[in-house]
């Protein structure tokens, strides 16, 4: 079984997937690591020197802040950076989904946009307040608030997509609720 979990940043996608991880005995995939992981890749490296110039480097290393700030900043960027990545990224998920004999958790923002969304068992959005994820982003980065309202409003909205369970806070789950609608619409019977 392969369960989703998106939402925007600081919605609480990681630590409902590690509770999840270890409820369902499955593999957590951070599909953000796969992402920063491409990103140091070399010929993501000088797709990001060619689009966006030496300056967001230091000493010869991506800054990802610096990046950050360009392209949270304009639409047109992102989606030429994100485009470029995404096709490593996708082929990377879809070996440890096919080499996995566990219950597979994906957990990533902008997982609808992958091609594995339609493939998905169980689809779950998180849908936390704007100052509830600043919070906590806040704590685990220590970024502005006007930073995190660039990069929050970076990513669309999650509309267009139809998910099985919609969870407004992580704070107050009933996981052994949670994990029998997991396996009901994942079609285990645990």
């Amino acid at each position: 079984m392969v369960i989703g979990i998106t939402g925007k940043s600081g919605s609480g996608k990681s630590y409902l997937s590690e509770k999840l991880k270890d409820s369902l005995d499955a593999i957590h995939v951070d599909i953000d690591k796969i992402s920063h992981g491409v990103l140091l890749e070399e010929k993501t490296l000088e797709f990001v020197r060619n689009e966006f110039g030496e300056g967001v480097f230091d000493n010869g290393a991506l800054n990802r802040k610096k990046l950050g700030a360009i392209v949270f900043n304009n639409k047109e960027k992102l989606d030429k950076l994100n485009s470029f990545c995404q096709t490593q990224m996708e082929l990377e998920i879809d070996e440890i989904i096919n080499s996995s004999k566990k219950t597979v958790i994906l957990d990533y923002a902008l997982l609808p946009w992958l091609k594995q969304f339609d493939s998905i068992d169980v689809k779950i959005l998180l849908n936390s307040t704007f100052e509830e994820r600043f919070k906590r982003v806040n704590l685990r980065e220590n970024i502005s608030k006007e930073y995190f309202e660039k990069r929050d409003s970076s990513i669309n909205d999650y509309n267009d997509f139809s998910f099985d369970i919609i969870l407004d806070s992580t704070n107050e789950i009933d996981f052994a609720s949670l994990i029998k609608n997991i396996n009901l619409i994942g079609g285990k019977n645990d």
